[in-house]
């Protein structure tokens, strides 16, 4: 997309001045009116250019409208499930193990990474494990009375 500026103040972009003329900008630059005023690319309408590029873009974590990847900055939902999973294999097993798989699946959907896919599965396998030695210590304490 283009930019003119017609203003007394001028226009910055990327740094470069521009003073009634035009030059090209990307969703993203970083653009300066009178050098102080930011523009806010979420109230610039999306071009049809745009959203042919969100198109072929659409099966990747590529946001055109913030030009940053869809990632999360933290993993508290991946930590969280990490937790209740280790709580699973010592304590009530079917209730931290269940909340350890919806933190981990929440994490997924947030897009947190590995961490989280780790902790879904941790959350599934000591839930489980936790289920066996649980019955286990149980029965072991039944036989010794």
């Amino acid at each position: 997309m283009t930019l003119t500026d017609r203003s007394q103040n001028g226009t910055n972009v990327n740094g470069r001045s521009i003073h009634n003329g035009s030059t090209s900008i990307n969703r993203g630059d970083t653009v300066l009116f009178a050098n102080s005023i930011p523009l806010d690319w979420n109230q610039v309408p999306i071009t049809d250019s745009e959203k042919k590029s969100t198109q072929i873009l659409k099966n990747t974590n590529y946001d055109v409208n913030n030009t940053n990847y869809n990632k999360s900055d933290n993993n508290i939902f991946g930590i969280l499930s990490l937790v209740f999973a280790c709580l699973s294999i010592l304590v009530f097993p079917p209730f931290f193990g269940l909340i350890g798989v919806i933190m981990g699946i929440i994490g997924i959907s947030k897009r947190e990474g590995k961490l989280a896919i780790i902790g879904l599965i941790f959350s599934v396998i000591f839930a489980i494990l936790g289920a066996f030695l649980g019955q286990i210590i149980y029965d072991m304490l039944i036989k010794n009375k």
